[in-house]
């Protein structure tokens, strides 16, 4: 009885490295994150999903905060937020937050994992005599969010 228990886990044990090594030592296939091949290459720019992107914005006594997040395909991208507080004719403001991205350069090796960048901040409207009315979010000159305050 011993004999057969001890038969049977070494051939089951042998499958299990047979199987491990065949695995282990077969072509790796490298399949793509989006829907680029050889034939459709990605193009130039940034190429992301606006999925897991998240956009944040409050006005409360005078004070303006926002928080954005963008997904970016890896952590070699670099992303930067400009704002600007446009004040129209009837005395209130529309704010524009804009977030540029810029890919990194060709040939740079970098970890293929995707990248949450946040951007967090305040504009402060107490005492200027304006108040925003509209919050405009722009990546890479893409409207992709709009609040109205007012």
């Amino acid at each position: 009885m011993k004999k057969e228990k001890i038969t049977i886990f070494g051939v089951l044990g042998l499958f299990m490295i047979v199987g491990f090594l065949a695995g282990c030592t077969g072509p790796i296939e490298t399949l793509p994150l989006d829907n680029t091949t050889p034939e459709n290459p990605p193009e130039k720019g940034p190429s992301r999903s606006i999925e897991g992107d998240k956009y944040f914005v409050t006005y409360s006594e005078g004070i303006l905060s926002y928080n954005l997040t963008i997904t970016l395909p890896n952590p070699c991208y670099k992303a930067a937020l400009e704002s600007d507080v446009i004040e129209t004719e009837e005395g209130n403001a529309e704010v524009l937050l804009d977030i540029t991205t810029t890919a990194p350069e060709e040939g740079t090796m970098c970890a293929q994992v995707i990248d949450y960048r946040t951007f967090t901040g305040k504009i402060n409207f107490t005492g200027e005599g304006i108040e925003p009315v509209l919050v405009t979010v722009r990546l890479d000159g893409s409207e992709v969010y709009t609040k109205n305050l007012s």
